[in-house]
């Protein structure tokens, strides 16, 4: 928390134009110091008020093999680097950036291999009146299949499972 004090922030840039402005000068190591002891006495007294953290005995002796990065993380980190880079070292609006990374990482999820049931009367659509669902020939029976790149079989026995529930 002492961090968003620190002079590189965007908001200590504010305070510091503004008080620049009305005279005020020489505030900045004494704030930033100010909130640094109190993060670190409030971490403290919750430490102790809440008993610490204490670390539990694994339940196994074996240890836990983590599964590497799936191609959708490595994805979204390769969007944050080019963000970064993008911001950073080439003066590029971010929010511009954030949202082309976006996109591409949307496009790059179309060819999931999840699929999807949904009811659109009571979730996408659901904040239309009874008139304009039926406008949209969306009825309590309508149910909106979005079907991945899974193979056929799987799906048919998924739907005949969820058939057999009803």
């Amino acid at each position: 928390m002492a961090g968003r004090f620190s002079p590189i922030t965007p908001e200590s840039v504010l305070i510091y134009n503004l008080a620049s402005e009305q005279g005020i000068t020489g505030y900045q190591e004494h704030t930033l110091i100010y909130a640094t002891v109190t993060t670190i006495i409030l971490s403290v007294i919750i430490f102790l008020v809440f008993k610490g953290f204490q670390i539990k005995e694994p339940q196994s002796k074996e240890k836990e093999i983590l599964s590497g990065f799936t191609q959708k993380q490595i994805l979204t980190l390769a969007g944050f680097v080019v963000m970064i880079v993008a911001s950073a070292f080439f003066k590029r609006n971010v929010g511009l950036i954030s949202f082309a990374v976006a996109v591409v990482l949307l496009l790059a999820n179309v060819a999931d291999v999840k699929s999807l049931v949904i009811h659109p009367a009571t979730t996408t659509h659901s904040q239309l009146s009874k008139e304009e669902l039926e406008e949209q020939q969306i009825y309590d029976s309508t149910v909106r299949l979005s079907i991945g790149t899974e193979h056929i079989e799987d799906i048919l026995e998924d739907i005949g499972q969820a058939l057999e529930q009803i």
